[in-house]
């Protein structure tokens, strides 16, 4: 497993030191890439994805958000193809109908079932684009975890 965590430098940093903070462990056990992406850089995000893509079972973890290392291993140990820690508690996403990237795993099965051109989009658009054609690719809806995630995007 990869874990991917892209980085804006400059931009709300207070959050993203309780992002590399917690990655300290997560370090520690997977390999992780760290990738900049400039502020402005929309689509850096997509190209980050497209680094990483089609290698190894893909944990993306934003910048924002400081996932306890039980969670990792959570997510990594699970079977199902697509997992997800959304941040919210809404019932479309306790569903599985999820549109967040922001802590979910992506298994190398699904990945090579998806091409990746159609899905280069902006930073904003990506969650939306990308989640949803997995979902398709898959046939199933995401497997959503609970253990505790911060998210610092809303605080």
């Amino acid at each position: 497993m990869i874990v991917l965590h892209c980085y804006v430098p400059g931009v709300r940093e207070d959050d993203q030191a309780k992002c590399w903070e917690a990655l300290v462990p997560v370090r520690a056990r997977w390999p992780v890439l760290d990738v900049e992406v400039p502020p402005g850089a929309d689509l850096g995000y997509a190209w980050a994805f497209r680094r990483a893509w089609g290698k190894d079972t893909l944990l993306n973890i934003e910048h924002d958000v400081a996932p306890s290392v039980e969670l990792v291993e959570a997510l990594a140990l699970c079977p199902e193809p697509l997992c997800t820690r959304p941040p919210g508690g809404s019932p479309a996403q306790d569903a599985g109908q999820v549109c967040w990237l922001g802590c979910t795993k992506i298994a190398l099965g699904v990945q090579l079932a998806v091409p990746w051109a159609p899905i280069l989009r902006p930073w904003g658009q990506l969650d939306v684009d990308l989640t949803a054609t997995l979902q398709q690719a898959s046939g199933r809806y995401w497997h959503v975890h609970k253990e505790p995630l911060e998210h610092y995007h809303h605080a």
